[in-house]
């Protein structure tokens, strides 16, 4: 699959998470819903947050503003531990021991995690001399040093 077949299908799939959150947001939807689940989900309170979830890395972060891309084992492990291992220690990335709602809604909605690997990131020139040409283009790195300050700023230090 090529990638211009793959953001097709991710913005496809973004489609599709609005007509659900659409529904959601129609009190007369969520009390069918309700009917038919025997859930009881309060409209009046009712925050949908969406994501695509996604076996691979590739959209890993890529948002369209409303909807995000977030990759499968990374959001398991989000929700099983929520623990970041560094060379400094571990860090929880949840509110307090146990996951909550609102720890899910941080990591999707807010890019509680993306934002400080983004912000980690240095710019650089990189070059190519084609020829007697020479091509040259922004570039970014992961420094990691300062994804690790970013880490510890930001997250609750374990052991």
């Amino acid at each position: 699959m090529t990638i211009t077949k793959s953001f097709d299908n991710l913005s496809h799939g973004f489609k599709q998470l609005g007509k659900y959150q659409k529904a959601l947001n129609n009190t007369k939807f969520v009390e069918y819903l309700n009917r038919k689940t025997k859930w009881n989900i309060s409209s009046h309170d009712l925050e949908v947050v969406t994501c695509l979830v996604l076996s691979n890395r590739m959209f890993n972060g890529y948002t369209d503003g409303t909807h995000h891309v977030r990759p499968l084992y990374e959001l398991a492990n989000f929700i099983e531990t929520g623990v970041i291992n560094t060379k400094d220690g571990s860090y929880s990335t949840w509110d307090s021991d146990e996951i909550s709602s609102n720890d899910l809604r941080d990591y999707i909605k807010y890019d509680r995690l993306h934002s400080l690997v983004f912000s980690s990131m240095d710019e650089y020139i990189d070059r190519e001399t084609l020829v007697t040409k020479t091509l040259s283009f922004k570039s970014y790195a992961l420094n990691i040093e300062h994804l690790i300050e970013n880490i510890s700023s930001t997250f609750r230090k374990l052991h």
